[in-house]
């Protein structure tokens, strides 16, 4: 009879295993944003132009390459800080240099992005998150000083924002654009500034989305419960042997 308990087992395991790691793979959350509790996104910094006034103001130590800071998400709720069902998603802030394997804690939990309802738009320091309304973003980034350009699901897009209208081609001395762009998942892919030079735009500052590795994903998903639909098929043959 224990052949038969063994078996169920990992009949059981086969299906549990598909079942949960399908989940993990493609669970939506339902409300306006896709991001979940106790998601990571880690950016590293690229490019820096250590000490240029337009990086002066910032809080923590961003503002040279090689270092990382990684944005933790605690909570996906609605809340009613901004009237009734407005979505929000709360972050906590890490950063590290690029001499440290240790995160330091820079910003508490913080509401990070907040969205009214439809056809109302959205509100967010540094919009690492965008709702899947392309209205909504639309509404957000009006079209001046905003450049918006619409992605393949819409919301996926960029916007150029310019500090002044008239730098949109010229790059004015000392002006200020800032590009933003979001993946199919609406998390910010890259965040850059530039600096108008009067004849064009200066790179001073460039983050990018350091891509998390799916591999042990797909590995979860698919390798282990074939392993365990094998090792069922290798009992009963064995059973049937013994028969």
């Amino acid at each position: 009879m224990k052949w038969k308990y063994l078996l169920v087992g990992i009949l059981c395991y086969s299906v549990l295993s598909t079942g949960i790691y399908s989940a993990v793979g493609v669970t939506v959350n339902p409300l306006s944003f896709l991001q979940e509790e106790g998601q990571e996104f880690v950016y590293n910094v690229k490019h820096a132009i250590v000490g240029h006034p337009m990086l002066m103001g910032f809080l923590f130590e961003t503002g040279r390459p090689g270092g990382q800071f990684k944005i933790v998400v605690t909570s996906v709720n609605q809340t009613t800080d901004f009237g009734p069902n407005t979505d929000a998603i709360w972050t906590r802030l890490y950063y590290r240099n690029s001499t440290s394997d240790a995160w330091t804690l820079i910003e508490n939990e913080t509401k990070q992005v907040y969205y009214l309802t439809p056809g109302y738009g959205f509100n967010s320091p540094w919009y690492y998150f965008i709702p899947t309304d392309d209205t909504a973003l639309y509404l957000t980034f009006p079209t001046d000083p905003f450049h918006w350009e619409f992605g393949p699901n819409g919301y996926d897009g960029s916007v150029k924002e310019y500090h002044l209208p008239s730098t949109e081609q010229v790059g004015d001395l000392n002006d200020r654009r800032v590009d933003f762009n979001w993946n199919q998942d609406g998390v910010l892919q890259s965040y850059e500034i530039y600096n108008g030079t009067g004849t064009g735009w200066e790179l001073v500052y460039r983050v990018v989305l350091l891509e998390s590795d799916t591999t042990w994903i797909i590995i979860l998903i698919v390798v282990f419960p074939l392993i365990g639909l094998g090792l069922a098929a290798l009992v009963l043959y064995r059973r049937r042997e013994v028969i």
